[in-house]
């Protein structure tokens, strides 16, 4: 909760989305709620998900053992999946916006190293040479803002649990983590769980592309960072183990998975798990619905314009094209008219959909605080287009065809041949 404008309370943009999901970060050392961890983010304070689990206490007890791994997914959902199997994962939101903080944290917790560029390295070297000379051996000052900025270090991958506003966090075996400690191996999921789809999410290909940024101008190597594609047998074998409801056998086929699907990000030089668009409907819409969150760049903003003309060939193979062909099998002209009809308000209502959704997502968006100009009126055409699809439903369920076939006509008088006729050709003939 926090307070409006008018000074009341309210919920924080991120639980106040309808049918929000989150999970609670238990404090490993206080056992108190230490944050809200929400599919867009952490509820408290300005850190990742990616960071802010590893006070968890879940954590801490995951890591305790032999797979020491964080696995970012993309929803929520795969989220609380992987979790509620004993392992640690968190939604991947924020590895997109990273900055010095950020890239610090990874490099203390997860393997990933910051070169110095060439003037650096002569900074250092000469900074040494007069630590030298003076027989001075003194630790950088924190409040420098050199250092505080990544510019000024101590050695090339100096952890920041010193630094003003970064404390440290708990893990197993050795209580904070220090030098000496190997790093968590940090696992991008390319693919949705839950949906049971090996397609590559919008997120992660986005993530990855952060990275490559980072590797560009701020000099990380990133060689420690995983993904996670599983294989078709893998995945054939998560699938009989959910047709069977056997958490067990679910759990095995998943730490399977896992072993055998988990590889290096290869330099950022990843394939997609899949790299045609979805042709199931639900596929489609997942699909759509993901590019429509992110749209900061002309890439990304590509990506929703293919993810949209996708949604509307599916749709119409899938739904248009089977209703107009039921729609012509009408014998009855007047029944075959309100079938037409009926396809035609349901291809406008599937078109308009997509575009009332994403101004809704933009609308509830945190970082989107300002109205959006158009929505009401793109929700109330949407409204008066499905409200004469219900009517016009009803009126089909009433609609009666007529007879295909007309009844045969019956002789009114019956042939009475006459004794005249008796012993006439005629009567052989008839």
């Amino acid at each position: 909760m926090k307070k409006d404008a008018d000074g009341r309370l309210a919920l924080r943009p991120m639980l106040a989305a309808p049918d929000v999901a989150f999970v609670v970060l238990i404090d490993t050392t206080t056992g108190r709620v230490r944050n809200l961890m929400t599919e867009a983010g952490c509820v408290l304070g300005d850190k990742a998900p990616i960071f802010e689990v590893l006070g968890d206490k879940h954590t801490f007890d995951a890591l305790d053992m032999d797979e020491q791994a964080v696995f970012l997914t993309d929803t929520i959902n795969d989220t609380i999946l992987l979790r509620s199997f004993g392992l640690v994962a968190a939604p991947i939101a924020g590895l997109n916006r990273l900055n010095q903080q950020g890239i610090d944290l990874l490099c203390q917790y997860y393997g990933v190293t910051q070169r110095l560029s060439e003037r650096q390295h002569e900074e250092q070297f000469e900074s040494q040479s007069q630590q030298d000379d003076h027989g001075l051996e003194s630790a950088p000052d924190p409040n420098d803002p050199l250092y505080r900025s990544g510019l000024r270090r101590a050695t090339p991958n100096v952890g920041s649990a010193g630094m003003p506003g970064m404390p440290p966090y708990i893990l197993p075996s050795s209580g904070y983590v220090g030098k000496d400690e190997p790093p968590i191996r940090l696992t991008l999921v390319r693919w949705r769980l839950c949906l049971m789809s090996k397609t590559d999410p919008v997120s992660m290909q986005a993530a990855v592309d952060e990275l490559k940024v980072m590797a560009r101008y701020r000099h990380i190597d990133i060689g420690e960072l995983s993904q996670w594609t599983p294989s078709e047998r893998d995945f054939e074998a998560i699938r009989f183990a959910l047709s069977r409801g056997e958490s067990v056998w679910i759990k095995d086929a998943l730490l399977d998975g896992i072993y055998s699907g988990v590889g290096k990000l290869d330099h950022l030089k990843t394939k997609p798990a899949m790299v045609t668009p979805p042709t199931d409907l639900a596929g489609a819409v997942e699909h759509l619905h993901e590019t429509m969150l992110v749209t900061t760049d002309e890439k990304s903003r590509q990506r929703r314009k293919e993810a949209l003309h996708n949604y509307h060939r599916v749709v119409a193979r899938q739904v248009t094209g089977p209703m107009l062909r039921q729609a012509e099998a009408a014998v009855d002209p007047l029944d075959r008219a309100l079938q037409l009809q009926f396809v035609q308000l349901n291809a406008l209502f599937l078109e308009k959909a997509p575009t009332v959704r994403e101004q809704m997502l933009q609308g509830l968006s945190p970082q989107r605080e300002e109205s959006l100009k158009g929505t009401d009126k793109s929700v109330s055409e949407l409204l008066a287009i499905s409200g004469q699809m219900v009517s016009l439903a009803k009126e089909m369920t009433k609609w009666k065809p007529r007879p295909t076939s007309m009844p045969s006509r019956t002789p009114t008088t019956k042939l009475n041949l006459s004794r005249r006729f008796a012993d006439s050709d005629l009567v052989s003939q008839n």
